[in-house]
């Protein structure tokens, strides 16, 4: 079931699963993506109410007037409260992570009771993907915004940046994956994935460390874009946190194995 509500003015699209639900569970998709990459992981939680925006400035969301941790952490706080959550568990993916870190020190526990930090990512790290990204990232910089638009969200880019960011051998999965990413990419301005880019490259998430609730940090071993080993030191940082490290699965894992990450994060809870 697809609704919108208003946030500071401005339309936020979200996907909700199972309204009836006993329990409330909220999940943060990554840039250039929305909430169709997480469906399939919601239907893993019989029994929670699932609410999945689209993150702003992606899918049916309307962009912020900036699209920094600061914004997308109160546009989170501000969504808790606009469908009356009180005691949710939120599960943040990537960029959804980072933004789900950052609003735990705003909102200390009232709102948010649990957080899963799945593939968060913790600061800029010179790996093959990230130089690629920075490089592409700071061309488009430059180019007016249909030129941008028509060359970062190319399918030639899509299939790039995706195909390094999973790890699945299935080409049926490969395929829809990719074209699932790149309809979703499409919908994204380059000045918000610029921005977001930008932000995220120039954070130490070190710094928004707050254990006022328990976390759970999640990484997979086969991640080409994040980095397991300073999210290692930042989960043992956070007072009431575990970490879980899964096997032979890459960035999307949501997207490749939405069982296998579902129990993990089950047994956690």
């Amino acid at each position: 079931m697809i609704k919108t509500v208003q946030i500071n003015g401005r339309r936020t699209q979200y996907f909700l699963y199972n309204p009836k639900g006993r329990k409330t569970m909220v999940l943060l998709h990554g840039l250039r993506g929305h909430h169709k990459a997480l469906t399939r992981l919601a239907r893993e939680f019989a029994g929670y109410r699932i609410i999945i925006p689209d993150l702003p400035g992606h899918g049916g969301s309307e962009e912020m007037d900036k699209h920094d941790l600061a914004s997308y952490s109160k546009w989170l706080i501000e969504l808790l409260r606009a469908l009356n959550v009180s005691d949710a568990v939120v599960v943040g993916h990537s960029l959804g992570a980072n933004i789900l870190m950052a609003a735990l020190k705003t909102d200390r526990g009232k709102m948010i009771k649990k957080a899963i930090l799945f593939i968060l990512y913790p600061q800029y790290h010179p790996s093959g993907i990230n130089k690629l990204l920075k490089h592409m990232y700071g061309i488009g910089k430059r180019m007016p915004n249909g030129l941008a638009q028509a060359i970062l969200h190319s399918r030639p880019v899509s299939y790039l940046t995706i195909r390094t960011l999973i790890k699945t051998k299935n080409k049926k999965d490969i395929k829809l994956i990719i074209e699932d990413n790149h309809r979703s990419a499409g919908l994204v301005s380059p000045r918000v994935v610029i921005e977001i880019f930008e932000e995220l490259g120039s954070k130490n998430m070190r710094d928004y460390v707050d254990s006022n609730v328990p976390q759970l940090f999640l990484i997979t071993s086969e991640d080409s874009f994040s980095h397991n080993e300073e999210i290692k030191v930042i989960s043992k940082l956070v007072k009431k946190a575990e970490l879980i490290e899964l096997d032979d699965l890459g960035h999307l894992a949501p997207l490749e194995d939405p069982k296998r990450l579902a129990r993990a994060i089950k047994h956690w809870l």
